[in-house]
């Protein structure tokens, strides 16, 4: 086992080196750089709109001309248009999209960009009761014949925004013929009924299972599934995503996981912001791995489920 996760460590170490940190170094050089212009810029700018002003003062004082008004505004104007240039050319500068270079290392994933706010005529009972959504980053994938989708979203009531969040929605190439669903304990849903549905708790012994409030169209609770390893796992990605509450809806072919308070991705492309660094995509790479090592686990348990 360790030996296989030395192996993969060392794989996504390789395909890091070879793919995405030469991007990284490279827009961090173009940033530095175009940094290094607007201050070199602005100070000339600066320097040559005091000397300019003092020259028209000199005039004025010494050789009793007109004070020249028009002078200084438009030295002002070209000064200020020159030190804006530097930063609008590094605007106008494409930048590569590292998450989509970097999801390529789990397969034919792919990075979609952020979209406009939306509204939605349906939810997840998981989800915060909202009436829109705006969606920042999302990564489209398949893992074991299973599709996945990992995005960053906001949910909004009306003007006001309810959440913000990790939205994860597995499909599974079977039914997985259940009805459960999760909720954290002290979060958006702090009801312990649910209609047409079985509270759970008291039949789960489980240390990890007490983090949740847990429903259940049946009502005998089906503990090959519902073991400690489950619980443990979906609380091991609460953690990697830094979550400050976790919700989860088992339906059929679908599984939905909401990560209240977290965040998946967060595009440094700014010139003002800070250095990309290779320790935000090792992060990330920590939370897909515990995303495919959940869905691996419930292949297992639901083969399992099915003896």
């Amino acid at each position: 086992m360790k030996q296989q996760q030395n192996a993969e460590k060392n794989m996504f170490a390789q395909y890091f080196a070879a793919n995405v940190a030469p991007l990284i170094e490279e827009n961090n050089k173009l940033k530095e750089n175009y940094r290094s212009r607007f201050w070199g810029c602005l100070w000339t700018m600066m320097f040559l709109i005091c000397v300019n002003a003092l020259f028209v003062l000199f005039n004025t004082l010494i050789y009793f001309h007109p004070f020249n008004i028009e002078q200084l505004i438009l030295v002002t104007i070209v000064a200020i248009l020159i030190v804006i240039f530097p930063l609008w050319q590094y605007k106008k500068k494409e930048k590569p999209d590292f998450l989509d270079v970097f999801v390529k290392y789990y397969g034919q994933w792919q990075h979609i960009m952020p979209g406009e706010k939306e509204n939605v005529k349906s939810f997840d009972e998981i989800l915060p009761e909202h009436s829109a959504q705006q969606v920042f980053h999302a990564v489209n994938g398949a893992y074991l014949g299973t599709k996945i989708k990992i995005e960053d979203v906001e949910y909004w009531q009306k003007s006001k925004k309810v959440s913000k969040g990790v939205y994860i929605e597995v499909l599974w190439p079977q039914n997985m013929h259940s009805s459960i669903l999760l909720f954290a304990k002290n979060g958006h849903f702090k009801k312990n009924r649910r209609d047409n549905m079985t509270l759970l708790n008291e039949q789960i012994l489980i240390p990890a299972a007490a983090y949740f409030n847990i429903f259940a169209k049946q009502a005998k609770a089906p503990k090959k599934f519902l073991c400690s390893p489950f619980f443990e796992k979906v609380l091991d990605i609460r953690d990697a995503f830094g979550a400050r509450k976790i919700y989860l809806s088992l339906q059929g072919d679908k599984t939905i996981i909401y990560m209240e308070g977290s965040q998946m991705y967060v595009e440094q492309n700014g010139i003002w912001q800070h250095k990309i660094k290779e320790s935000k995509f090792n992060l990330l790479h920590k939370q897909f791995s515990e995303v495919l090592g959940f869905i691996e686990l419930l292949h297992e348990l639901y083969a399992r489920d099915r003896l």
